[in-house]
C-alpha cells in the first residue's frame, strides 16, 4: 500500500492511513469559511475531551484578505479555541494559560509559532504585580514562550516548555508551530486545531518529544499552519493535477530522490507576518473574558 501521503503531511485532512471506523466527519461552512471537523474515540487522556478532535478552516490566501475577512477569522478561529478548551474554561472562572510558539525564528517557514507568540498579549506579570491594572483589562492570565529549536539550544523544546508550566503553573496551553502539507493549495492557506497536542516534525520526518497531557500533565491544544511541502508531495501534486496515474515503482523513485527536500512559497516571509497577526488576534479574542 502507498505510504504517500501519510509521511509527508501533518493535516488530519490530508491523512488516508487512519481508516478507524469510529471517526466522524462533520463539514459546515462558518462565517463564510468551510471547516472540516473530525471526532474518535480516544486511547489516553488528554485532559480535555474523551475523543480526538482535530478542526481544519480554510481559509484559502488568508494572508492577502482585507482587514475586515482577517478580522472575521480571528474571531472563527478564537471560537474554536474555546470550543476545544471547553473542559478548561467552563471548570475555571479564569484559568491561566501557557502561549508556546514552537519553531526557529530565523527560518521564514519554520517561524509562525515564534511570531504568533510574539505578539500576543501576555497579562500574567500584570496579575503578580498589579491586581487592579490586571482586572481592568478583561483578560485571562497569559504568559508566552518561543523556546527555539534543539539546534539553537541544545535542549529539548519539551524540556523548556516543562520549566514554563512549572515556573507558571497553566490550566492550559496553546502550541502554535508551522506544518507540513503534501498540497500546495494548502500552505498558509489552512489553520489545523486540535485537542491532542503537537508532535513538532513530524510532517518532515523529524519527529521530536510530543507536546501533548501526557508530557506536562496539562491539557494541550496544537495550532498550525501549513507552510511547506516535500519535494516529493510537490511531484506528486503535479502529476495528480495533470491526471497522470503514478505506479509503485515510480512513487519509490520519487520518494527516494526526493528525501529531505523541502520548498515554501516565494511570498514565505509576507504570509508568515500577515498570518502570525491572525493568530494572536484568535488568540487574544478567546483569552477575552465573555468576547469568544
Amino acid at each position: 500500500m502507498s505510504i504517500f501521503p501519510d509521511a509527508y503531511t501533518d493535516l488530519a485532512c490530508e491523512k488516508k492511513g487512519d481508516a478507524r471506523p469510529a471517526r466522524r466527519t462533520t463539514e459546515k461552512t462558518e462565517r463564510g469559511f468551510r471547516t472540516l471537523t473530525q471526532r474518535a474515540p480516544r486511547e489516553q487522556e488528554n485532559g480535555l475531551s474523551e475523543e480526538d478532535c482535530v478542526i481544519t478552516v480554510f481559509a484559502d490566501g488568508m494572508w492577502a484578505f482585507e482587514e475586515e475577512k482577517k478580522a472575521c477569522l480571528s474571531f472563527l478561529l478564537a471560537q474554536k479555541i474555546r470550543l476545544l478548551g471547553d473542559a478548561v474554561f467552563s471548570r475555571k472562572e479564569t484559568p491561566k494559560i501557557l502561549v508556546a510558539g514552537i519553531g526557529n525564528a530565523r527560518m521564514t517557514a519554520d517561524a509562525i509559532g515564534p511570531e504568533t507568540a510574539e505578539k500576543i498579549t501576555v497579562t500574567r506579570h500584570l496579575s503578580l504585580l498589579s491586581p487592579a491594572v490586571f482586572r481592568s483589562l478583561g483578560s485571562l492570565s497569559v504568559a508566552a514562550i518561543a523556546p527555539g529549536v534543539v539546534g539553537q539550544t541544545g535542549i529539548e523544546t519539551a524540556d523548556l516548555i516543562e520549566g514554563a508550566v512549572k515556573a507558571s503553573s497553566p490550566d492550559l496551553i496553546l502550541a502554535f508551530d508551522a506544518l507540513a502539507s503534501c498540497s500546495l493549495t494548502h500552505l498558509f492557506s489552512t489553520v489545523q486545531l486540535t485537542n491532542n497536542g503537537i508532535s513538532p516534525g513530524s510532517g518532515l520526518k523529524n519527529n521530536r518529544t510530543a507536546l501533548d497531557f501526557a508530557r506536562f500533565g496539562v491539557p494541550v491544544i496544537g495550532i498550525g499552519v501549513p507552510t511547506v511541502t516535500s519535494a516529493p508531495a510537490l511531484v506528486f501534486d503535479f502529476l495528480s493535477a495533470a491526471g497522470e496515474e503514478i505506479g509503485e515503482k515510480t512513487e519509490e523513485k520519487i520518494l527516494a530522490i526526493g528525501e529531505g527536500y523541502f520548498v515554501s512559497p516565494k511570498e514565505a516571509d509576507q504570509m508568515l507576518v500577515s498570518v502570525s497577526a491572525i493568530l494572536a488576534r484568535a488568540a487574544d479574542l478567546a483569552f477575552s473574558i465573555g468576547e469568544a
